[in-house]
């Protein structure tokens, strides 16, 4: 099925700004050689666009028998799928060391330095439910289906030309920490943009409808905006910010996603966002997030009537929010570490 577009754009277009970005670093590296000092920023940026997924990496493949049939207690109903080396479905959001089975293995993804480990048997142990399930996989041109054949740990970097020592263990270290992977197969379908996965057993979510907001629900949202402690802390009082308006709705609920822009060094670039829930007419909070710059997909994927959030996390990253105690938690984030320049 089609998904709603990007509902918290930036200035360019999610290509064009991954352009944008690379020229502007590789200028700024040349003023770094030239003996002009820069002070690194650390605004917000797109991912790279759309590539074709590269061969399965088998070597980091850790295959566990099951079967077709998938409990629904160990079912998937929402988790980002990342393409940089490979076709992969985040399982969990952070790496135990007792899940390492063996050294590093790095490969490079147009530009993006791709870190993989095996599991142990602690770590195959922690995932074995997920193995050999049937996923579907939505992206922004429809759906394909795919199989998790294994899992290996995972980090992403962009060094920037900044990593000295250029080994494997050493790229893993500068990653900061990874995420633990399943391998996909494509069974039906192209898979090469897809953003997000979902078991195939499971029923077809509630998906949120994406609208501007209207003029009255705009003007009370940046009001509340205005409010919050974070926004004047990212504010000069010079009334020069932007503010973008959005809202999510299914039939259980409408959330409000209010943007507010200020300018970067290659442009003007989403810096802080904040969540509401619209109840008779009013708004109440449901938390703020720095480190998003993008809400891509919205829907209520445990049919509790909430509505999860896939969103682009910092600069190339992904992240699924979901509500924990009345406000939007990250639950699983894939980040991708950027080292060096960021303008």
């Amino acid at each position: 099925m089609a998904l709603p577009p990007v509902l918290v754009p930036s200035a360019l277009s999610p290509g064009w700004r991954w352009v944008a970005w690379r020229l502007a670093r590789g200028a700024c590296f040349f003023a770094i050689a030239a003996g002009v000092g820069i002070a690194l920023s650390s605004i917000w940026f797109a991912p790279p666009p759309p590539q074709s997924v590269p061969a399965a990496v088998l070597v980091h493949m850790s295959r566990v028998e099951t079967t077709e049939r998938t409990d629904a207690r160990d079912a998937i109903d929402m988790a980002p799928v990342v393409t940089e080396g490979g076709l992969r479905v985040v399982l969990r959001g952070e790496v135990e060391e007792r899940w390492l089975g063996g050294p590093a293995t790095v490969s490079d993804a147009t530009g993006m330095t791709v870190v993989t480990r095996p599991l142990s048997g602690a770590g195959r142990a922690e995932v074995a439910t997920a193995i050999g399930q049937r996923l579907r996989l939505h992206g922004p041109r429809g759906s394909c289906v795919a199989r998790v054949t294994g899992a290996v740990a995972l980090a992403r970097l962009d060094a920037g030309g900044e990593l000295e020592d250029t080994g494997p263990q050493s790229a893993w270290d500068a990653a900061g920490g990874g995420v633990i992977a399943g391998d996909l197969e494509p069974i039906a379908g192209r898979c090469d943009e897809a953003q997000w996965a979902r078991s195939e057993s499971l029923p077809q979510p509630s998906m949120a409808r994406a609208a501007e907001a209207t003029s009255k629900m705009r003007d009370t949202a940046i009001s509340a905006l205005k409010a919050r402690p974070e926004y004047r802390e990212l504010t000069d009082g010079t009334g020069s910010e932007e503010h973008r308006v959005v809202t999510l709705s299914t039939g259980g609920e409408t959330v409000v996603v209010t943007t507010l822009v200020t300018e970067g060094c290659t442009g003007p670039w989403p810096t802080l966002t904040a969540l509401w829930r619209v109840e008779g007419g009013r708004l109440a909070f449901l938390g703020t997030q720095d480190l998003v710059t993008a809400v891509l997909i919205g829907a209520d994927a445990d049919g509790d009537g909430a509505i999860e959030l896939l969103v682009q996390d910092d600069l190339l990253g992904v992240a699924v929010l979901r509500r924990d105690g009345g406000r939007y938690e990250v639950e699983q984030r894939a980040p991708v570490e950027v080292l060096g320049c960021r303008c």
